[in-house]
């Protein structure tokens, strides 16, 4: 299901989105249109198995599960606990992990030349080198992910997969 700037986001399931507030989903999308691109299942393998619930969506929250290299494709996996008003983007499963899943696919990553395509994993075509230089955050970082909203069909959980870009936020509470 692919749904544009109009807000929808999940609330128990992918199959059924709700509604939320569209100044808040524009603002949101406003801010991350710069890293935003065309193609939400570029350098994705398998992309059918992801539903796209918005092609380019924000996220923020804490970093409650550090980083991990998958060996077989190449992403980089964590997950981020929801700050308030973000809630609405996780499905049932993810709120019994605590959570959004977010991937970083192998052409986004630091170690990559840009151009190059991307080699050495067990899956294929999995794009060429972005340059986008997205480096996983810490745990406990406080964090912006921008990239595609997604259902995980094979896991069943909702995903930022991949992510075009992260930010690590100041400290809650602080200015």
């Amino acid at each position: 299901m692919l749904v544009g700037c109009g807000g929808s986001h999940p609330k128990n399931s992918a199959a059924g989105p709700t509604t939320t507030s569209r100044t808040a989903t524009t603002s949101r999308r406003s801010a991350a249109a710069k890293y935003c691109r065309s193609d939400p299942h570029q350098g994705v393998h398998d992309a059918y198995r992801l539903k796209v619930i918005d092609p380019c969506a924000t996220f923020v929250g804490t970093v409650i599960e550090a980083a991990e290299l998958d060996r077989n494709d190449g992403d980089v996996t964590f997950w981020v606990a929801p700050d308030h008003g973000y809630e609405s983007m996780l499905n049932g499963k993810n709120r019994a992990k605590g959570g959004l899943h977010i991937e970083i696919v192998p052409m986004d990553q630091p170690d990559c030349e840009p151009g190059q395509p991307i080699k050495g994993y067990s899956v294929n075509n999995l794009g060429v080198c972005s340059g986008a230089n997205v480096h996983p955050p810490p745990r406990g970082a406080h964090v912006r992910v921008i990239g595609p909203h997604v259902y995980d069909s094979w896991v069943g959980w909702n995903e930022i997969h991949p992510a075009w870009k992260i930010e690590i936020l100041a400290a809650k509470g602080r200015a």
